[in-house]
């Protein structure tokens, strides 16, 4: 690269720079020619550089002005100056009532990093979510219609062709059947969901208590609707450490009345005397997919995200209330950072609430020039930073400072 695309690649970057919303320091020399310029973009001048460049302008003028606004829940105690007086970088314009701006900037401190701690914590969640596989969509099951109570009636023997299960109730239960939830233990014992006139085969019940060092715990429930979520009417509860008898294998238990089924023709009898038998070995229970499907996590993502935006808003927010809290010293004065005059002074006892500034101090010294770029512009300038600046009607270049970015 040779020195002329170089040169034109610093001015480039700098120029950019300086019209980043700063206020640009020009030469003593320039002002004492009185003249006012327009500052057009160097990328006319762009000779070979392949990449892009940010063009924008602005007009040179022989002051700059400091506003100061009124601070938000502050009050303004003293005012130390009045218009048409001098005054230099550094000193005193107004203070502020400090008895609780301690206080509030400690909380706004707290604010702005309980704003930094919500966002992070939100990003992670939205990273997890991204992460997630989702599961299959699982067909909706047409929901039975509500029973309407009824006075109970005697049982009858069910039929051997009747149905396992009338929607997701069971009509009996035997060691085939898989509860809704449970592990079989004392806290989490097995639920069943029962129709009115739901039974439990005995083999079932002798399987509570077939292992006696670690006995099952079941819970038989009969709801309103037949539904997981319907009123319960009532329930059976079930433990393997009961010390039940040894019952026939295919005697039949009603729920409801929690008794033997007694058939017609015969009473079926209770065996006394326990048999010994291998212990039944109850099978895995199939659980339903965990997680979310495609269009949920859709969803949750395009919300999280929502949640971002809003908590990043509430972050910058707290951060420039903070940042102009700071600006007030120890002593809760607003200094000078402009040699000038001031232009004016508002009433300390009725401070504009219209947005207009409270003071402001029109400076004299250099020359100045402010331009505008993108906000996403401010990580890449600093106040400080030297930067050169080309005058189109005189094609002169001068070095400059930026001294302001707001």
């Amino acid at each position: 690269m040779n020195k002329k695309k170089i040169i034109i690649i610093v001015v480039s970057i700098a120029v950019i720079a300086a019209l980043t919303g700063g206020s640009i320091f020009g030469y003593r020399w320039y002002q004492m020619q009185n003249l006012t310029a327009e500052v057009h973009s160097v990328s006319d001048l762009n000779w070979g550089y392949s990449e892009d460049t940010t063009s924008s302008s602005g007009m040179v003028k022989n002051d700059m002005s400091q506003d100061v606004y009124p601070l938000e829940n502050q009050v303004i105690k003293e005012v130390y100056v009045e218009e048409g007086q001098t005054v230099s970088i550094g000193d005193p314009l107004l203070s502020y009532d400090m008895t609780m701006s301690d206080l509030q900037l400690e909380m706004k401190m707290l604010d702005v990093a309980s704003s930094n701690s919500e966002l992070e914590s939100a990003k992670r969640e939205l990273e997890e979510l991204k992460k997630m596989t989702p599961i299959p969509d699982t067909p909706i099951e047409p929901e039975e219609p509500e029973e309407s109570e009824e006075p109970e009636e005697p049982e009858e023997p069910e039929e051997p062709e009747k149905p396992e299960k009338t929607g997701k109730a069971y009509n009996y239960i035997t060691l085939k059947s898989k509860p809704v939830k449970g592990k079989g233990t004392e806290e989490k014992p097995y639920v069943f969901l029962c129709t009115k006139e739901c039974y439990v085969l005995g083999e079932y019940l002798n399987s509570l208590s077939a292992d006696e060092k670690k006995p099952k715990y079941a819970v038989f429930e009969i709801r309103k609707g037949n539904k997981p979520d319907g009123k319960l009417i009532s329930s059976w509860e079930v433990s393997g450490e009961s010390g039940l008898p040894k019952m026939a294998e295919d005697s039949k238990w009603a729920v409801r009345t929690k008794s033997q089924v007694v058939d017609e023709m015969k009473e079926e009898p209770v065996e006394d005397e326990p048999v010994p038998e291998e212990p039944v070995i109850d099978e895995p229970i199939e659980e339903e997919p965990q997680g979310y499907t495609a269009k949920e996590l859709t969803k949750m993502i395009s919300d999280k995200e929502k949640e971002i935006r809003d908590l990043d808003l509430t972050k910058r927010k707290e951060e420039l209330e903070l940042e102009q809290m700071k600006k007030v010293s120890g002593k809760g004065e607003v200094l000078a950072t402009v040699n000038g005059v001031v232009k004016s002074v508002g009433d300390k006892d009725n401070p504009p609430e219209d947005g207009t500034a409270f003071l402001t101090v029109s400076g004299s010294d250099g020359l100045y020039v402010r331009g505008f770029l993108s906000e996403l512009m401010l990580g890449e300038v600093e106040v400080g930073a030297t930067v050169y600046v080309n005058s189109w009607e005189s094609g002169m270049n001068f070095e400059a400072t930026i001294t302001e970015i707001s």
